[in-house]
């Protein structure tokens, strides 16, 4: 069965009336600070992503995404009344859409990483599609919250500032994910904004450093070579000498041959000679080496 259509809403109306200039276009890390977590979203598991913005002139924070696909910009006509309003907005666009749930994003996060939202996702499969799955820092509800379907209606009543967090407050049913601070440091001040500039630059040196791999990792959702299964496919095991330096002057292949499953036997003999200017080149060494398909031969 096909898991329920998660729309991703990302709050991007704000005015910035404390820092005196659109900081989403400001700077980070070689692209601006509204491009990053967008980003993030769009390499999630995320369906399909709602920018919602203002009118007032053009988000040059969104050009780095104007040729790919998965999203699109909504307009808030209301955003001067409170981030209620670009809730609302885009939650109406998420139900036009099909949404049985959405994350909610401020787009002044720019650390948060795809991870934190593939396990907010992972977490609502879990429940069913019926709780309300937020992201913590010390047992606190913290930015990007998923809410499901039966939630919109409470949503689209929400006024002013409040956005999300009353229903935080009063809903019976909330998985909390912990995660570590880093994620959700924002850039509310030109303090904030230098912090995180520091942040960037300093990245390494007096730094507890966050692998970007890390998260999925520990929960177990990272594919190795190992995770990899193709229809038909043929395992390669190594013969190789029980001497540390020999000349090889036979290899005899015919028991190989008769075991059962084996599909092939490649010796430094099975290929012509390579090389980019005159083919003097083994691409096995004929007479250090043997590969047998599919069975040890020992």
């Amino acid at each position: 069965m096909d898991r329920p259509r998660v729309i991703g809403v990302y709050l991007a109306a704000g005015k910035s009336t404390r820092m005196g200039t659109n900081k989403l276009e400001l700077p980070l890390g070689g692209e601006m600070l509204g491009s990053r977590a967008f980003q993030a979203a769009l390499d999630s598991n995320i369906d399909f992503m709602l920018a919602v913005t203002t009118q007032s002139g053009p988000q040059h924070w969104l050009a780095p995404f104007s040729k790919k696909t998965g999203w699109k910009q909504v307009i808030c006509e209301n955003a001067e009344k409170g981030q209620s309003e670009s809730l609302k907005t885009g939650v109406r666009e998420a139900v036009v859409i099909g949404a049985k749930a959405v994350v909610i994003l401020l787009a002044d996060q720019p650390l948060i990483d795809h991870s934190v939202l593939n396990l907010l996702i992972e977490e609502f499969q879990k429940s069913d599609g019926l709780s309300i799955v937020s992201a913590a820092v010390g047992g606190m509800c913290k930015p990007p919250v998923l809410f499901p379907q039966h939630f919109f209606p409470a949503l689209l009543k929400l006024e002013g500032d409040e956005g999300g967090r009353q229903l935080l407050r009063n809903a019976e049913d909330v998985r909390k994910i912990a995660f570590p601070s880093f994620y959700f440091r924002d850039a509310d001040t030109f303090e904030d904004y230098h912090d995180l500039l520091r942040g960037r630059e300093l990245k390494t040196v007096g730094k507890s450093v966050i692998r970007k791999e890390a998260l999925e990792k520990v929960t177990g959702q990272s594919r190795y070579t190992n995770d990899i299964q193709f229809t038909g496919l043929l395992h390669v095991n190594m013969v190789t000498s029980p001497f540390g330096h020999a000349k090889i002057t036979r290899i005899h292949t015919a028991d190989a041959a008769r075991m059962a499953g084996v599909r092939a036997i490649v010796t430094g003999g099975s290929y012509p000679l390579i090389g980019e200017a005159i083919r003097d080149r083994p691409r096995l060494q004929p007479e250090r080496s043997v590969i047998m398909v599919n069975r040890l031969f020992l």
